[in-house]
């Protein structure tokens, strides 16, 4: 991450996490917004994926590419990628909306989160899941 993480002062950058091995460009909040995978410059949602940082939490990320034309400290730059920008959202919050939508419209009603293109659920609610599986979860 930049700027670095600061932890009790101190700088840390995400490879200091996660060894010096750690490449950005393998993980799935990245890969899908390089240029090469994103001719068309697209914000896009992720699908789901675990945390790199911590076990146990399922992301989904909001990404946009950013490209600049111009000049910056004697650089010349046309039209190139530089970063991808977006924000983390855990996909348990996203549960927790889903909560509060149960039976507002009509009785039994609830809300979900549907990826518009391939119509595949991303999230819903756990009272949900416990109504619609009730022999996956107990």
């Amino acid at each position: 991450y930049y700027p670095p993480l600061r932890v009790y002062g101190h700088p840390l950058g995400f490879g200091d996490v996660l060894g010096p091995a750690y490449d950005s460009h393998e993980e799935a909040f990245v890969r899908p917004n390089l240029p090469q995978n994103n001719p068309t410059r697209e914000a896009f949602f992720t699908d789901p994926y675990p945390d790199t940082a911590v076990p146990g939490l399922s992301l989904i990320t909001a990404l946009a590419p950013i490209y600049f034309t111009g000049t910056f400290r004697d650089n010349v730059y046309d039209d190139t990628y530089l970063a991808s920008t977006g924000v983390d959202i855990a996909v348990s919050s996203v549960s927790s909306l889903l909560d509060v939508l149960e039976d507002r419209l009509t009785d039994h009603s609830f809300g979900m989160l549907v990826d518009v293109d391939a119509f595949n659920t991303i999230v819903l609610s756990q009272s949900v899941v416990e109504r619609v599986y009730p022999p996956r979860t107990g």
